[in-house]
């Protein structure tokens, strides 16, 4: 009976080993990836960072870009309103001249008589 534990337990022993060994050689496999592709890894994520980055500065300058012209074509709205206005004022003040100075004309117009022929 002893005999057949003894025997029993070399085989357990054998498959623990055989499974320590395997289990060693999964844990060796990540780390077993070369070292360019671990850089290769590592430069693409830098430059992703970094297009990233860049991406972001142009938004941002893009917005701010935008928010300047923004502002200038509102100035410039308020100054086209304002000739406008300026333009409607100048023309009503025109015709109003003009008016005046045909109801003038009119009436400081006296037709000429002509004088009857001395006889």
């Amino acid at each position: 009976f002893l005999a057949a534990k003894d025997e029993q337990l070399v085989v357990f022993k054998v498959e623990m080993d055989t499974l320590k060994e395997n289990l060693r050689e999964e844990e060796i496999k990540p780390c077993a990836i070369p070292w360019g592709a671990h850089k290769d890894t590592w430069k693409l994520q830098l430059e992703s960072q970094v297009v990233a980055s860049n991406v972001h500065q142009w938004v941002k300058e893009q917005k701010n870009n935008t928010e300047k012209l923004g502002s200038r074509i509102r100035e410039q709205v308020k100054c086209i309103s304002q000739l406008a206005d300026e333009k409607e004022s100048i023309l009503l003040l025109y015709t109003k001249i003009k008016k005046t100075r045909h109801r003038q004309s009119k009436d400081t117009y006296t037709p000429s008589i002509p004088e009857s022929p001395s006889q």
